[in-house]
């Protein structure tokens, strides 16, 4: 009589902990949960880093909090933050949520894994490369999309706000810095940002939405819109759509982290290059003027590139995962692994 309340009992432990699992993985769960830590982290990284801060000028946090130029006047500080912000806004949350929700699973799912190909990172350097043809374009269209006087004024406001930030961590006057930029400003957003973006969000809405296309767009207008850069919207989420669907087909995060980082980096050695020129990081920033003809045309260049290289990307992504998925059958029925 014990021993079958024993087995009925331990039966409903597991009947409640599957019932737990299969509820703990809902959509709309993990979504929430995933918001609940992306707050938590930004509420913690804005404490530690006004403390860093702090400790590093010597200052009170009460004087930091009525002056931000301290912060912006010391490249180092900046870049320190920068690094520091990001880790626990976007990476911790991420790296949290897919232990939550895949346990001991949790970084091959998130897509850490060695299944690639030669052929793939080709592809993902000659996506980037049409891709910026595009965003390019559809920033200068961004621009010219007519807004009210008032809404104007505060998104440009909002913009150069985000330019005297990032003026503030791209100042560079040597190869040292140059270095140092590209491992802040290009390595590590890609790496934080794919992880949250991509490697959870994404697959939340695409489970959600039960439709590729549109998770895929929901997480890229989430992406582009939490740069808070409205005229940098319709690039991010063009940019933002792309990593989508280069995760979506390949199921690996590092050609997102790639080509991310190729994106960021091809931004950074410009700034350098014309710094080097003797202009200014807030110069570079500046976007010239561009005949439309020439915009027009690049972005159908693009276009047709990305049309063409995403079909050749595609087949190679499934025969690299066919055959990953072939390799770890043949290993899980090795008679020598069981042993």
């Amino acid at each position: 009589m014990i021993a079958r309340q024993k087995k009925n009992c331990k039966f409903t432990t597991l009947f409640i902990k599957a019932m737990f699992e299969r509820e703990r993985i809902s959509p709309a769960a993990q979504f929430a949960i995933l918001l609940g830590l992306v707050g938590a982290g930004i509420f913690i990284g804005g404490i530690i880093t006004i403390f860093i801060a702090a400790s590093y000028l010597h200052v009170s946090i009460f004087t930091l909090a009525g002056n931000v130029k301290l912060i912006e006047s010391n490249v180092g500080l900046s870049r320190i933050l920068q690094a520091v912000g990001s880790f626990f806004m976007i990476a911790v949350p991420a790296i949290v949520f897919a232990f939550i929700v895949e346990r001991k699973r949790a970084i091959p799912e998130m897509g850490f894994t060695n299944a690639l190909s030669g052929k793939q990172m080709l592809f993902i350097v000659l996506i980037g490369v049409a891709a910026i043809w595009v965003s390019d374009g559809l920033g200068i269209f961004n621009e010219w999309i007519p807004l009210p006087k008032n809404s104007e004024t505060y998104f440009k406001k909002l913009e150069k706000t985000y330019d005297d930030e990032a003026v503030a961590i791209l100042t560079m006057k040597s190869a040292s810095d140059y270095i140092i930029s590209l491992i802040v400003i290009a390595l590590l957003p890609a790496l934080f940002e794919e992880m949250l973006f991509r490697g959870c969000l994404q697959k939340i809405m695409i489970s959600w939405t039960r439709n590729a296309f549109i998770g895929i767009l929901i997480a890229s207008i989430l992406f582009s819109a939490f740069h808070a850069s409205y005229y940098g919207f319709l690039p991010r989420l063009f940019l933002g759509i792309v990593l989508g669907y280069i995760y979506y087909y390949s199921k690996n995060i590092w050609l997102n982290i790639t080509m991310h980082f190729l994106n960021n980096a091809f931004q950074v050695t410009a700034i350098y290059s014309l710094a080097r020129n003797g202009q200014s990081a807030q110069d570079a920033l500046s976007n010239e003027k561009i005949p439309v003809l020439n915009i027009l045309l690049f972005v159908a260049m693009g276009t047709v590139a990305l049309y063409f290289l995403f079909g050749l990307f595609k087949k190679e992504s499934e025969l690299v995962i066919s055959m990953k998925t072939l390799e770890r059958m043949r290993d899980d029925n090795d008679p020598n692994n069981l042993l």
